[in-house]
């Protein structure tokens, strides 16, 4: 026999402090209609399919009843997530764009770099290149991933999130309800395509509400994709970060978008330029004194003041002469100062780009003011951001593209095989010359203490294209300077002692430096 839950009760101060700020008293009714979440688990497969627009009808709650019906304003009272609909509005306003796909082309505009962590390199075809990492390249180019990651990248912070669809050709709905296993036998040669799928399309499925310490706890074990179930293995999850577990459902297991957080400043700045734009159209007001308004607040008529206006207006010119009468008659000019306005619409924009983290150069293409000012710092620390949401965001779909599609070609995962994004800013010349000259340094240190021989280092020369020694041939060694030795030692202090007698070292070195070559 089940133990009956006591209903939930409200603590009645909570109620009448909201109740003061709203136009209308919260009942618990209302409340529950605010902040419950959407629910899965004791829903019917039926209920499940029913998707958002019938959910509230048979007793769930569903993500559009988050949606802002409260009002501008309201944010800061009641929080909730605003629902696709409404941040689907948003993705067309140009200032939440802007930041949005700013972030977005940062963050997969140099895309990543395919490489060998190892020295086991395999090249059967002899053209200098590893096969394994030029198939891969060319498969993520094909496949194109990276758009698909620019775009996900976008969703996450338009929607809160998304998912891509790993097409292996299955169209079973039971074989895709089961998870899939990363293995050469399942998964060589199938891979069809990569698929994005937006937040709006999907719907939770099951997921552990009862024991905290499982790790799919709060984690739906599933999607449901327009009524199909299709396991989260089949699945590269992308979201910005997991919001608090008793919000997860009301985000639909997403993240918290940027647009939702950026919309109070954007409306502020709206508001703010709308102002500074009336402002500008009514700085200068003409006051004309005359004795007419007391015929016409007399109950006369406007004609006579109709004639006077239009005879103002028709001379008010910088070249014109206005005569009035002396005595009952005066003009006079008040403006209103516009100083500081300017810097009040620009902090308000300001706050809009801090939202995004973006640097005001990058953000709208305005060079910072000040004296020295070059933005420079500024644009540091925000490919920092980026290259921290790169790590947050992309990396474990990266992984997992990278095994799958190693599957899909080779049929098993190398591991010495990693993906790595390219830096986001290169080095100014100045910052290239002091890394080379701290490299010719240290490899000269090495070579005086035998740790290398010239033709090591040489070889370090010749494939690395940032020294500038690209064209040199690394097995021709030249000859050291007259009086080193065959390690390229000078004499000096702690130099072996001269041989007595001088002919009879000169066949050894001669045979060192041939060795050489």
């Amino acid at each position: 026999m089940g133990v009956k839950k006591r209903p939930m009760k409200i603590n009645a101060g909570i109620l009448d402090g909201l109740a003061a700020r709203r136009p209308l008293p919260l009942t618990p009714e209302q409340l529950a209609d605010l902040y419950m979440p959407p629910r899965t688990l004791g829903a019917t497969e039926k209920d499940q399919l029913a998707m958002d627009a019938e959910l509230k009808a048979v007793g769930f709650h569903s993500l559009l009843s988050h949606a802002v019906g409260l009002g501008m304003g309201m944010e800061e009272i009641a929080p909730q997530f605003l629902g696709y609909p409404y941040l689907a509005g948003l993705s067309q306003n140009a200032l939440i764009r802007a930041g949005v796909t700013t972030v977005a082309e940062e963050m997969t505009k140099r895309w990543v770099e395919v490489k060998r962590l190892g020295k086991a390199q395999v090249d059967a075809n002899g053209d200098g290149e590893d096969d394994k990492v030029k198939a891969l390249s060319t498969a993520l180019e094909d496949f194109g991933i990276q758009g698909l990651f620019n775009e996900a990248a976008q969703k996450c912070d338009f929607d809160g999130g998304c998912l891509i669809y790993i097409d292996t050709g299955e169209t079973d709905d039971a074989v895709l309800g089961k998870e899939l296993f990363l293995d050469g036998s399942i998964l060589k040669g199938k891979v069809k395509r990569f698929t994005l799928v937006e937040a709006v399309n999907l719907y939770p499925g099951h997921y552990n509400a009862t024991d905290p310490l499982a790790p799919d706890y709060f984690t739906p074990d599933s999607w449901l994709v327009l009524g199909k179930r299709i396991h989260k293995s089949r699945f590269l999850y992308f979201a910005p970060s997991k919001l608090p577990m008793l919000l997860r459902p009301a985000y639909n297991f997403f993240g918290l978008p940027a647009a939702q957080q950026a919309l109070d400043y954007v409306a502020h700045f709206t508001k703010t330029r709308e102002a500074a734009q009336r402002l500008l159209t009514k700085f200068s007001l003409t006051v004309f004194k005359s004795n007419v308004m007391s015929t016409i607040l007399s109950g006369g008529g406007t004609s006579v003041l109709d004639m006077r206006m239009a005879y103002l207006a028709q001379h008010r010119d910088n070249d014109a002469i206005l005569l009035i009468d002396k005595d009952a008659e005066d003009v006079i000019k008040l403006e209103t100062p516009l100083a500081g306005v300017t810097d009040v619409v620009r902090q308000s924009l300001e706050f809009v780009a801090a939202i995004f983290r973006i640097p005001f150069v990058k953000f709208l293409g305005i060079s910072p003011g000040g004296l020295n000012a070059t933005g420079e710092a500024d644009l540091r620390n925000f490919y920092d951001h980026v290259g921290s949401k790169q790590e947050k965001i992309l990396r474990r779909p990266l992984n997992r593209v990278l095994d799958i599609l190693q599957f899909h070609l080779f049929g098993a995962v190398d591991p010495e095989i990693k993906a790595e994004f390219v830096p986001l800013a290169d080095e100014d010349d100045a910052q290239k010359a002091t890394t080379l000259k701290t490299e010719a340094d240290r490899d000269a240190v090495y070579l005086d203490r035998g740790v290398l021989d010239p033709g090591e280092v040489r070889r370090k020369l010749s494939d690395d294209p940032a020294s500038g020694y690209g064209f040199i041939n690394p097995e021709m060694v030249p000859e050291g300077p007259e009086g080193e030795g065959p390690e390229g030692q000078g004499g000096g202090e702690g130099a072996a002692p001269e041989d007595p007698d001088p002919g009879a070292g000169a066949p050894a070195e001669d045979e060192f430096w041939e060795a050489r070559r």
